[in-house]
C-alpha cells in the first residue's frame, strides 16, 4: 500500500451508526424541567431551587428562531447571557470582562429567574457534564462491541496507511479503533493524566495521528497537588488527557473557578468540550489551537480529504477544507460520506423544501466544479447505495450512511484516496 495520507474529517454523523447521539437527542437530554439545581443560592424555604432558564431559551428559541433549536445554539444564549449579566447587574467589573455591546440592549427578566442570573456558569458545566456522560455511553459500548456488532468501523480506519483525522466528536473511538496514534499527550508528572506537546504532534512520524477540534470526554484541567506546578510553561484553561472518564467527571463536579473572556469581553466556557457558537474564541488553549494549526497543514499537505457525517456549519473549518481546490485543483481527491433522508423517489422529492444543506451543496459544487449539480438529479446508481462520482472524476459522494459506504465501498473508498 502507498504512503500517500488522506486528511480526515469527522462530524456527529460518523458516529450515529455506532450508538452516537443525535443532535436532538442531546437537547431533548438537557431541556428537561427540574433537570439542573441552583447549588449556589436557596429559595425561601431554604431548598435549592431547580433552573428554569434551559427549558424557557429552548422556548422561546422554538417560538422565534427559523429553525429547530439545538443545544449549540441554547449554549450560546446561556453564554451570552452569562457573560452581560455583569453590565446589567452593575457588578463592579474590569473592561476586559465588559462588553462593550452590554449598554445598549437590555434583559427580558421573564426569561431568567432572579435567582438564576449570577450562577448561569454552575447551570452551564451542569449541561456539560450532561452531555458527557452520554457520550460516554457509547463510547463505552463502543469498547465492548468493536470485534463484533461495529467491527466494520474499526477495520475501516485500518485499512488506511497513513491519515491526519480530525475529530468534531467528543468520543474515543478512533483511538480505540488503532493499535497506535499520536495526539500530542505525553506523560506528565502525574501519573493520571498526560500534558499536551504541539511538538510532539508536528514531529512525530506515526502513521495515524488524532486530533479533537472540539474537545473530547477524557480532557480537563490539571490537579497537580502544587497548582501552580508547570506554571510557567502551562495555562490555567489548557486541558489535560486523563486516563478514563470517570475521573473527568469527578474533576467536573468538584471544580470552581472564573472563566476566560474574548476580546469583547464576553466570558467564554472553555473546557473538556467546545460548544456554542463561539468555537473560534475557545480554540485558543491547548491542545485545540495546535490542533487547527495541524488541520491548516494537513491540507497544505495532503491531496485526499474524506469528510463523513459533518453538517457543514462551523464556518471556519468549510473555509480550510475548501482550500485544496487552490493546491490542488482537479488532482484532488475527495470523499463525503452524508445520509440524505429520502422517500421512494429522488424526483419526486423537494429537496429544496426539507432536506437541503446549503452549506454542503455549495461545498459539493465547488468541490465538483460544477454549479449545476443538484440533488434533484441523482441518478439510479445512488439509489443502489452507490457513489455518485464527479464529471472530472476526482469527488465521490455516498449519501445512504457511514456504515453502508464502509460496507459495501469500504476498499473503494481507501484506494481511491491513496491513488
Amino acid at each position: 500500500m502507498c504512503n500517500i495520507k488522506s486528511t480526515i474529517l469527522l462530524g456527529a454523523g460518523a458516529a450515529i451508526e455506532i450508538g452516537g447521539k443525535k443532535t436532538e437527542v442531546i437537547t431533548n437530554g438537557i431541556i428537561q424541567p427540574k433537570r439542573y439545581k441552583n447549588y449556589s443560592t436557596k429559595d425561601i424555604y431554604g431548598k435549592f431551587p431547580y433552573f428554569t432558564v434551559v427549558s424557557k431559551v429552548y422556548d422561546r428559541l422554538k417560538e422565534k428562531y427559523p429553525n429547530e433549536p439545538n443545544f449549540e445554539q441554547i449554549f450560546h444564549v446561556l453564554e451570552m447571557l452569562e457573560s452581560y449579566n455583569r453590565v446589567w447587574s452593575n457588578e463592579r467589573v474590569n473592561s476586559r470582562m465588559f462588553p462593550p455591546f452590554a449598554p445598549f440592549v437590555v434583559p427580558e427578566t421573564n426569561i431568567v429567574s432572579h435567582l438564576e442570573w449570577g450562577n448561569l456558569s454552575s447551570l452551564i458545566s451542569q449541561c456539560q457534564v450532561d452531555i458527557m456522560k452520554m457520550i460516554n455511553e457509547y463510547d463505552a459500548e463502543y469498547k465492548i462491541k468493536k470485534d463484533s456488532v461495529y467491527k466494520w468501523y474499526k477495520d475501516f480506519w485500518n485499512k488506511f496507511s497513513g491519515f491526519d483525522l480530525f475529530n468534531l466528536n467528543y468520543d474515543t473511538t478512533i483511538e480505540e479503533s488503532l493499535p497506535c496514534y499520536c495526539d500530542g499527550f505525553v506523560d506528565s508528572d502525574d501519573s493520571r493524566f498526560q500534558k499536551f506537546n504541539p511538538r510532539v504532534l508536528c514531529d512525530e512520524k506515526s502513521k495515524y495521528k488524532i486530533c479533537h477540534m472540539h474537545g473530547c470526554i477524557l480532557y480537563c484541567r490539571q490537579s497537580y497537588k502544587d497548582i501552580n506546578h508547570e506554571i510557567y510553561e502551562y495555562h490555567y484553561s489548557d486541558m489535560y488527557k486523563w486516563k478514563d472518564y470517570s475521573s473527568v467527571e469527578k474533576m467536573l463536579q468538584n471544580s470552581s473557578g472564573s472563566n476566560s473572556s474574548c476580546q469583547s469581553g464576553e466570558t467564554l466556557q472553555i473546557g473538556s468540550i467546545i460548544t456554542g457558537l463561539r468555537k473560534t474564541d475557545k480554540v485558543t488553549v491547548f491542545p485545540y489551537n495546535y490542533y487547527h494549526y495541524y488541520l491548516n497543514t494537513a491540507i497544505l499537505n495532503n491531496k485526499s480529504l474524506l469528510v463523513v457525517g459533518y453538517s457543514f456549519g462551523d464556518f471556519y473549518i468549510n473555509d480550510l477544507i475548501e482550500r485544496v481546490n487552490v493546491l490542488y485543483g482537479k488532482n484532488k481527491r475527495i470523499v463525503v460520506v452524508t445520509y440524505w433522508s429520502h422517500k421512494d423517489s429522488f424526483a419526486e422529492k423537494d429537496w429544496d423544501s426539507e432536506n437541503l444543506n446549503e452549506n454542503e451543496l455549495l461545498f459539493l459544487k465547488r468541490m465538483m466544479h460544477d454549479d449545476s449539480f443538484q440533488y434533484r438529479w441523482l441518478d439510479e446508481t445512488i439509489r443502489n447505495e452507490d457513489a455518485y462520482i464527479s464529471k472530472d472524476g476526482d469527488v465521490m459522494l455516498f449519501v445512504y450512511g457511514f456504515e453502508s459506504a464502509v460496507r459495501k465501498h469500504g476498499e473503494q473508498i481507501v484506494k481511491f484516496l491513496e491513488s
